[in-house]
């Protein structure tokens, strides 16, 4: 309907241009449009994280497209789903709600709901970290490197990262 924009006045101008017309909800369709408008990617040189929510008030009803479609496109993908009214199946919204299913019962309950993700999504921006490392040690040798947060109050495996590098081709800055 629109492409990706910083206006919402022109995603109200694209909702607006759509008439009512068949009964029929294209669900699986959109999720699986919706899921190919972007590629999650994550380098030294950036992060490139999209996320979708989808709203709906029905189930899929067209039959253009299959749950295992839908499911297949948001796959390792975050997708948050929002469910309003008695058409709709929990179920299937839960799984394709990678990040998370709502089920409002009211549509003024729908801020509250979009507030609950908008937090979500700002504390998941709010956790990546970039750490660089220089190391001393140069040369085609392996080391072992193990990273550690301090004061970390989780304990055990999952506590500290270990790994291994090879020096070769480091120079300095």
């Amino acid at each position: 309907m629109s492409d990706f924009t910083n206006y919402p006045d022109s995603l109200i101008n694209a909702i607006n241009r759509y008439k009512l017309g068949y009964p029929t909800t294209n669900l699986y369709g959109a999720v699986i449009k919706g899921a190919s408008l972007w590629q999650d990617s994550f380098s030294i040189d950036g992060i490139v994280q999209g996320m979708m929510i989808v709203f709906t008030d029905g189930k899929d009803t067209q039959g253009s497209s299959t749950l295992a479609e839908a499911l297949n496109a948001v796959h390792n993908k975050i997708v948050f789903t929002i469910g309003l009214g008695s058409e709709i199946q929990p179920d299937v919204l839960e799984a394709i709600g990678t990040a998370g299913y709502y089920s409002i019962t009211d549509i003024n309950e729908l801020k509250a709901q979009f507030d609950n993700i908008q937090h979500s999504i700002v504390s998941y921006a709010n956790s990546f970290y970039l750490l660089t490392y220089k190391s001393p040690k140069r040369g085609n040798n392996i080391h072992s490197l193990t990273i550690r947060i301090k004061n970390n109050p989780y304990t055990g495996e999952r506590s500290e990262i270990r790994g291994t590098f090879n020096s070769n081709n480091f120079y300095s800055f």
